[in-house]
C-alpha cells in the first residue's frame, strides 16, 4: 500500500524541480527527449501516473487557470502522447 503522506511529498518535491527548471516544461522535455535520455516508454507511463495522481491530491493544478494549471496540463497532455505514440510505434515494429 503506498503511503498517501510520502506520495504526496515525493510529487511536491517533482513539481518542485520541473518549476525551477524551466517555465517552459514542453520545451525542455523535448531537449531531453532530443538528447535521448527520456525515450522508455516506461519513463512516460510512469511520469503520466504521476501526474495523474498530483492531479488527484492537487485538484487545482487540474481545474485551475494558473500558470501551473497550464504547465501541469501540458505535462499530462505530453506524456499522454507519448506514451501512446511509443506504443503505437513498438506495435508497429512487433506486428
Amino acid at each position: 500500500m503506498v503511503d498517501d503522506g510520502r506520495a504526496r511529498f515525493a510529487l511536491v518535491q517533482m513539481w518542485e524541480q520541473v518549476e525551477a527548471k524551466t517555465p517552459d516544461i514542453a520545451v525542455d522535455i523535448k531537449a531531453m527527449v532530443d538528447r535521448g535520455e527520456l525515450q522508455s516508454i516506461g519513463y512516460y507511463r510512469g511520469f503520466n501516473t504521476s501526474l495523474i495522481k498530483m492531479g488527484e491530491l492537487f485538484p487545482e493544478f487540474v481545474e485551475g487557470s494558473s500558470e501551473k494549471s497550464k504547465i501541469y496540463r501540458l505535462m499530462l497532455a505530453y506524456t499522454e502522447y507519448q506514451t501512446r505514440t511509443l506504443e503505437h510505434t513498438s506495435l508497429s515494429l512487433y506486428n
